[in-house]
Protein backbone atom coordinates (compact mmCIF):
# COMPACT_ATOMS: atom_id res chain seq x y z
CA UNK A 1 0.00 0.00 0.00
CA UNK A 2 3.15 2.61 0.99
CA UNK A 3 5.05 1.58 -2.03
CA UNK A 4 1.51 2.01 -4.40
CA UNK A 5 0.94 5.48 -2.95
CA UNK A 6 4.33 6.71 -3.52
CA UNK A 7 4.14 5.40 -7.28
CA UNK A 8 1.36 7.76 -7.59
CA UNK A 9 2.85 11.17 -6.35
CA UNK A 10 6.23 10.04 -8.38
CA UNK A 11 4.10 9.41 -11.08
CA UNK A 12 2.74 13.15 -10.96
CA UNK A 13 6.74 14.51 -9.45
CA UNK A 14 5.41 15.63 -6.57
CA UNK A 15 8.41 14.58 -4.40
CA UNK A 16 7.59 15.80 -0.99
CA UNK A 17 4.23 13.91 -0.43
CA UNK A 18 6.20 10.66 -2.10
CA UNK A 19 8.76 10.97 0.97
CA UNK A 20 6.75 9.55 3.87
CA UNK A 21 5.53 6.29 2.26
CA UNK A 22 9.42 5.55 0.93
CA UNK A 23 10.76 6.42 4.39
CA UNK A 24 8.21 4.53 6.10
CA UNK A 25 9.07 1.37 3.86
CA UNK A 26 12.75 1.78 4.37
CA UNK A 27 12.14 1.83 8.45
CA UNK A 28 9.95 -1.23 8.11
CA UNK A 29 12.61 -3.28 6.44
CA UNK A 30 15.48 -2.17 8.14
CA UNK A 31 13.29 -4.10 11.15
CA UNK A 32 12.22 -6.79 9.51
CA UNK A 33 15.08 -7.93 7.09
CA UNK A 34 17.73 -5.70 8.99
CA UNK A 35 20.14 -2.39 7.61
CA UNK A 36 22.41 -4.29 5.63
CA UNK A 37 19.78 -6.91 4.22
CA UNK A 38 19.76 -7.50 -0.14
CA UNK A 39 16.14 -6.93 0.49
CA UNK A 40 16.35 -3.37 1.78
CA UNK A 41 18.62 -2.11 -1.06
CA UNK A 42 15.99 -1.94 -3.33
CA UNK A 43 14.10 0.36 -0.85
CA UNK A 44 16.80 2.72 -0.46
CA UNK A 45 17.45 2.74 -4.33
CA UNK A 46 14.20 4.01 -4.77
CA UNK A 47 14.16 6.20 -1.83
CA UNK A 48 17.37 7.79 -3.30
CA UNK A 49 15.94 8.64 -6.84
CA UNK A 50 13.06 10.48 -5.60
CA UNK A 51 15.90 12.41 -3.02
CA UNK A 52 17.99 12.78 -6.22
CA UNK A 53 14.66 13.51 -8.49
CA UNK A 54 14.11 16.15 -5.98
CA UNK A 55 17.83 17.73 -6.77
CA UNK A 56 18.54 16.70 -2.84
CA UNK A 57 21.75 15.03 -3.91
CA UNK A 58 23.51 14.85 -0.48
CA UNK A 59 20.84 12.71 0.73
CA UNK A 60 20.32 10.86 -2.42
CA UNK A 61 24.55 10.40 -2.23
CA UNK A 62 24.20 9.15 1.27
CA UNK A 63 21.73 6.66 0.71
CA UNK A 64 23.35 5.19 -2.60
CA UNK A 65 26.20 4.74 -0.95
CA UNK A 66 24.36 2.47 1.57
CA UNK A 67 22.83 0.42 -1.12
CA UNK A 68 26.11 0.34 -3.24
CA UNK A 69 27.81 -1.59 -0.14
CA UNK A 70 24.59 -4.30 0.09
CA UNK A 71 24.66 -4.84 -3.37
CA UNK A 72 28.62 -5.15 -3.16
CA UNK A 73 28.28 -8.07 0.06
CA UNK A 74 25.46 -9.63 -2.06
CA UNK A 75 26.53 -10.13 -5.79
CA UNK A 76 30.44 -9.47 -4.97
CA UNK A 77 33.21 -6.42 -6.45
CA UNK A 78 33.23 -7.61 -9.47
CA UNK A 79 29.72 -8.91 -10.54
CA UNK A 80 28.13 -7.16 -13.43
CA UNK A 81 25.17 -6.43 -12.36
CA UNK A 82 27.20 -3.49 -9.82
CA UNK A 83 27.01 -0.95 -12.56
CA UNK A 84 23.95 0.54 -12.03
CA UNK A 85 24.59 1.22 -8.05
CA UNK A 86 28.32 2.50 -9.19
CA UNK A 87 26.40 4.70 -11.63
CA UNK A 88 24.06 5.99 -9.12
CA UNK A 89 26.48 6.69 -7.03
CA UNK A 90 28.80 8.50 -9.57
CA UNK A 91 26.15 10.71 -10.95
CA UNK A 92 25.30 11.82 -7.53
CA UNK A 93 28.43 12.77 -6.34
CA UNK A 94 29.12 14.84 -9.68
CA UNK A 95 26.12 16.93 -9.36
CA UNK A 96 27.61 17.79 -6.33
CA UNK A 97 30.90 18.75 -8.16
CA UNK A 98 32.77 16.16 -6.13
CA UNK A 99 34.42 14.64 -9.33
CA UNK A 100 37.43 12.96 -7.23
CA UNK A 101 34.99 10.82 -6.14
CA UNK A 102 32.76 10.41 -8.70
CA UNK A 103 35.59 9.19 -11.60
CA UNK A 104 36.73 6.23 -9.98
CA UNK A 105 33.48 5.01 -9.40
CA UNK A 106 32.70 5.53 -13.03
CA UNK A 107 35.91 4.12 -14.32
CA UNK A 108 34.72 0.76 -12.14
CA UNK A 109 31.72 0.58 -13.69
CA UNK A 110 33.13 0.70 -16.68
CA UNK A 111 35.57 -1.46 -16.30
CA UNK A 112 32.86 -4.14 -15.44
CA UNK A 113 30.68 -3.29 -18.22
CA UNK A 114 33.76 -3.80 -20.58
CA UNK A 115 34.66 -7.56 -18.89
CA UNK A 116 30.97 -8.56 -19.29
CA UNK A 117 31.15 -7.55 -23.32
CA UNK A 118 34.93 -9.25 -23.61
CA UNK A 119 32.95 -12.56 -21.96
CA UNK A 120 30.24 -12.21 -24.33
CA UNK A 121 32.23 -11.97 -27.12
CA UNK A 122 34.94 -14.66 -26.33
CA UNK A 123 31.87 -16.94 -25.72
CA UNK A 124 30.17 -15.94 -28.91
CA UNK A 125 33.29 -16.61 -30.94
CA UNK A 126 33.53 -20.43 -29.19
CA UNK A 127 30.06 -21.50 -30.59
CA UNK A 128 30.80 -19.70 -34.05
CA UNK A 129 33.96 -21.88 -34.47
CA UNK A 130 32.24 -25.06 -32.53
CA UNK A 131 29.96 -24.25 -35.80
CA UNK A 132 32.45 -24.38 -38.02
CA UNK A 133 32.44 -20.75 -39.13
CA UNK A 134 35.84 -19.90 -38.04
CA UNK A 135 36.16 -16.67 -40.18
CA UNK A 136 32.92 -14.80 -38.14
CA UNK A 137 34.79 -16.52 -34.66
CA UNK A 138 37.77 -15.05 -35.72
CA UNK A 139 36.48 -11.51 -35.99
CA UNK A 140 34.53 -12.15 -32.90
CA UNK A 141 37.99 -12.88 -31.01
CA UNK A 142 39.88 -9.95 -32.76
CA UNK A 143 36.91 -7.41 -31.10
CA UNK A 144 37.24 -9.60 -27.68
CA UNK A 145 41.18 -9.26 -27.58
CA UNK A 146 40.83 -5.13 -28.48
CA UNK A 147 38.15 -4.46 -25.74
CA UNK A 148 40.16 -6.66 -23.18
CA UNK A 149 43.11 -4.65 -23.88
CA UNK A 150 41.55 -1.51 -23.07
CA UNK A 151 39.98 -2.67 -19.93
CA UNK A 152 40.69 -0.04 -17.36
CA UNK A 153 42.95 -1.22 -14.60
CA UNK A 154 41.68 -0.71 -10.96
CA UNK A 155 43.11 -1.18 -7.14
CA UNK A 156 43.89 -5.13 -6.49
CA UNK A 157 40.77 -5.26 -4.09
CA UNK A 158 38.82 -4.08 -7.34
CA UNK A 159 40.62 -5.72 -9.62
CA UNK A 160 37.83 -7.26 -12.70
CA UNK A 161 40.58 -9.79 -13.23
CA UNK A 162 41.06 -8.51 -16.86
CA UNK A 163 44.70 -9.77 -17.90
CA UNK A 164 43.12 -13.12 -16.66
CA UNK A 165 40.17 -12.29 -18.88
CA UNK A 166 42.46 -11.46 -22.13
CA UNK A 167 45.31 -14.27 -21.50
CA UNK A 168 41.84 -16.75 -21.91
CA UNK A 169 40.78 -14.93 -24.98
CA UNK A 170 44.10 -15.11 -26.81
CA UNK A 171 44.65 -18.63 -25.59
CA UNK A 172 41.43 -19.30 -27.23
CA UNK A 173 42.33 -17.45 -30.16
CA UNK A 174 45.82 -19.14 -31.05
CA UNK A 175 44.05 -22.52 -30.81
CA UNK A 176 42.02 -21.62 -33.21
CA UNK A 177 44.48 -20.08 -35.72
CA UNK A 178 46.25 -23.17 -35.04
CA UNK A 179 43.27 -25.16 -36.00
CA UNK A 180 43.23 -22.97 -39.67
CA UNK A 181 47.33 -24.00 -39.67
CA UNK A 182 48.42 -20.13 -39.04
CA UNK A 183 51.16 -21.16 -36.74
CA UNK A 184 53.63 -18.05 -36.54
CA UNK A 185 50.97 -15.99 -36.17
CA UNK A 186 49.67 -18.22 -33.45
CA UNK A 187 52.89 -18.50 -31.82
CA UNK A 188 52.84 -14.50 -31.35
CA UNK A 189 49.85 -14.33 -29.78
CA UNK A 190 50.55 -17.16 -27.51
CA UNK A 191 53.63 -15.48 -26.53
CA UNK A 192 51.39 -12.12 -25.53
CA UNK A 193 48.99 -14.50 -23.56
CA UNK A 194 52.28 -15.78 -21.42
CA UNK A 195 53.55 -12.37 -21.22
CA UNK A 196 50.44 -11.55 -18.93
CA UNK A 197 51.88 -14.24 -16.32
CA UNK A 198 48.75 -16.13 -16.69
CA UNK A 199 47.89 -19.85 -18.62
CA UNK A 200 44.78 -21.07 -19.63
CA UNK A 201 46.19 -24.27 -21.95
CA UNK A 202 41.92 -25.52 -21.96
CA UNK A 203 39.58 -24.04 -24.54
CA UNK A 204 37.08 -22.61 -22.19
CA UNK A 205 34.49 -19.91 -21.45
CA UNK A 206 35.76 -17.22 -20.44
CA UNK A 207 33.18 -16.18 -17.60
Amino acid sequence: VLDTLADVFIKQKLWDPAEPPLRRIVWIQERVVGPSDVKLAPHLDKLALLLFSAQRYPEAEVLYHRSLAIWEVAMGSTNPSLTTALDNLAIALAMQLKYTESAPLYTRSLALRQKATVENLNNLALVLEGKGDTGAAEKQYLRAISMAGGIPALPAALSVGEKDVLAKTLDNYAQLLRKLQHNDEADKVEARSKSLGKTSPDRKSVV
